[in-house]
């Protein structure tokens, strides 16, 4: 007759343990790579903004230089995170964690928060930040002539970005896909 062998219930455990944690793990990573894509959301608005970097610079540059500068710098920092396509930025997988990003336009404080493709732009400085970005006013419109620009400005330091978040944060809310995009330099 044959012997009942006893089942290894430690041995069984463990290995559900580790199947789940891989399953974990490989969603982690799959969800950090594949955040969904609201470029055809912001295609109009790219195209606007292109388009008036043609038409009427001076009188944009002109408007930036005017008194009113909170009004019209939100609008060039929104403008440049649509250009850096910043909107495809995501929560880190399983957290509310959002991508926060710090930018200086002429030493001018904001920052950018994205919410499921939501471009938030609030006036001063935040703590959670992810990365910080340093520009000057002139250097957005010129990135707005031309997109290939953005490299160049960051190549030759008049646009800089450091990084404050780790490696794992930054990698987890899909800047990995924008160093494709643009060579962050960081």
């Amino acid at each position: 007759m044959r012997e009942k062998r006893e089942l290894n219930v430690p041995a069984i455990m463990l290995f559900m343990f580790s199947l789940v944690a891989f399953g974990l793990v490989a969603s982690f990573i799959y969800l950090s790579l594949n955040g969904l894509d609201y470029t055809e959301e912001y295609q109009a608005e790219t195209a606007e903004i292109k388009e008036s970097a043609l038409v009427g610079n001076e009188t944009e540059f002109e408007i930036v230089n005017e008194a009113n500068l909170s009004d019209s710098q939100e609008e060039i920092v929104r403008q440049m995170a649509i250009l850096l396509k910043l909107y495809n930025l995501h929560e880190i997988p399983y957290t509310r964690t959002t991508p926060k990003i710090q930018v200086f336009i002429d030493e001018n404080p904001y920052f950018v928060e994205i919410k499921k493709g939501e471009i938030i732009i609030k006036k001063g400085e935040t703590f959670e930040k992810d990365i910080e970005i340093r520009t000057t006013s002139e250097e957005i419109i010129k990135m707005k002539q031309d997109e290939e620009y953005i490299k160049e400005s960051m190549v030759f330091g008049k646009t800089t970005v450091k990084r404050v978040a780790s490696d794992f944060v930054l990698f987890s809310k899909g800047y990995f896909e924008l160093y494709q995009q643009v060579d962050f330099g960081i």
